[in-house]
C-alpha cells in the first residue's frame, strides 16, 4: 500500500472509531431506560427497604402510588403499609430520627401530590408524635444527606420521607422528585 491509502485509512478510522463509540452509548443509555420502565424499581417492599434500611416484607402494602412519570422520574412515589403483624423497630435502623418531624420537613409536605399526596401529607401525618422518621435529601448538591436544613431553600424537592406511627404501627413511605 501506498503512504496516501495508509492516510486515508487513517482518516477513515479516525472517523469510524468516534461514531461507533457514540453509538454504542446511545444504545446503552436506552437499553438501561427501557428497562427501568419494564421493570420498574421493584416492588414496595424493596424500595423502602433499599431507600430506608426497613424490612417491611411481613407487613400488609395497604397503598403504593407511583406518580414518577416524567421524563426524569419526576413526580412522587407513596407507599402505605400496615405492619401491624409484624411492627418495626427503627430505632435500630441507622438515620431513623424519633418524632416529631423538624419544622424544614413539615413546611416541605406541601410539595407532595397525586392521587393519594394530599391525604397522606396533610395534617395527621404531620401531626404525629409517637414513632419515628427517616429522612434522605436526594438533591445532587445536598452536602448531608440525612439534614433537613437546605431543603426549604431551593427550587425543588428530591427526597424521601418515611414516617412510622407507632401507635398505629403504620409506615408512610413518600418518595418526592420534582
Amino acid at each position: 500500500m501506498t503512504e496516501k491509502h495508509n492516510k486515508k485509512r487513517m482518516i477513515v478510522i479516525a472517523m469510524i472509531v468516534p461514531a461507533v463509540t457514540l453509538i454504542l452509548i446511545v444504545v446503552t443509555l436506552g437499553l438501561l431506560y427501557v428497562g427501568d420502565l419494564i421493570f420498574g424499581p421493584g416492588t414496595p417492599e424493596e424500595i423502602i427497604k433499599h431507600s430506608t434500611g426497613a424490612n417491611v416484607d411481613g407487613c400488609d402494602i395497604i397503598e403504593y402510588y407511583d406518580g414518577q412519570g416524567g421524563p426524569h422520574g419526576d413526580g412522587t412515589i407513596i407507599i402505605v403499609v400496615d405492619c401491624s403483624a409484624d411492627p418495626l423497630d427503627p430505632s435500630a435502623l441507622e438515620y431513623w430520627i424519633a418524632l416529631p418531624l423538624s419544622e424544614n420537613i413539615k413546611n416541605s409536605m406541601w410539595s407532595i401530590q397525586g392521587k393519594v399526596g394530599t391525604k397522606y401529607s396533610g395534617g395527621v401525618v404531620r401531626a404525629l408524635t409517637d414513632g419515628y422518621y427517616y429522612f434522605e435529601d436526594r438533591y445532587y448538591e445536598a452536602s448531608d444527606r440525612h439534614s433537613d436544613e437546605m431543603l426549604t431553600k431551593r427550587g425543588s424537592f428530591n427526597y424521601t420521607l418515611a414516617i412510622y406511627d407507632k401507635e398505629n404501627e403504620t409506615l408512610y413511605y413518600f418518595e418526592c422528585d420534582t
